[in-house]
């Protein structure tokens, strides 16, 4: 909250005030010959202080995707590795599980693919109300400074102007989609997920 004399000084022209709320949305800069407001608020001091922000690792990354009739596919960043878990029937007993070290490469490939897809600007949700059972999945990825939240049931990210009917998935599926499969899929050295 500002203090009178901030107050009193911002009626002045000294600068302007940016409100009580601020968001990782809110204009860092104004500009007080045309008001146009621009920039990023700044990052928190963690952010700031971690030796990786905005890097080639995430915090976080989390996706599942499968249904009833399986399969059910689960990778988890934990520790410094992805934990990958497939599932054929009942969540509690995995059939496959490994775990993997990716190289810097790959991390890098993978956050490209990212960036590629502008998966920052998915919504939070994704549903077709007309499918009652299906295909479920969900995506979290926390890179510091970006991060996202996503996940769906029966539909995807754009699938509404590219349609794409892939083997071993009988809902309508998209572009952006199949390629964050794909990234995950090199990440893990290889493993087909669907």
């Amino acid at each position: 909250m500002a203090t009178e004399e901030a107050w009193e000084e911002s009626k002045k022209g000294k600068f302007v005030l940016g409100g009580c709320c601020i968001s990782d949305e809110s204009a860092k800069w104004y500009c007080q010959a045309c008001g146009h407001e621009f920039g990023k608020e700044m990052p928190s001091l963690e952010i700031l202080l971690n030796p990786e922000p905005d890097g080639i690792k995430p915090y976080k990354l989390e996706f599942y995707i499968g249904g009833f009739t399986g399969p059910n596919h689960s990778v988890k960043f934990e520790n410094g590795v992805l934990k990958y878990k497939l599932f054929e029937a009942h969540p509690d007993y995995p059939q496959k599980q490994i775990e993997v070290a990716p190289s810097t490469r790959r991390w890098i490939n993978f956050r490209r693919k990212l960036d590629t897809i502008n998966v920052w600007k998915w919504k939070n949700q994704y549903v077709d109300p007309d499918v009652c059972d299906g295909t479920q999945w969900e995506f979290e990825v926390d890179y510091g400074v970006k991060k996202i939240q996503s996940g769906g049931n029966n539909s995807y990210p754009g699938y509404e102007s590219i349609i794409v009917i892939d083997e071993g998935r009988d809902d309508q599926a998209s572009r952006e989609f199949d390629v964050l499969l794909h990234a995950l899929s090199l990440l893990l050295g290889g493993i087909k997920i669907n």
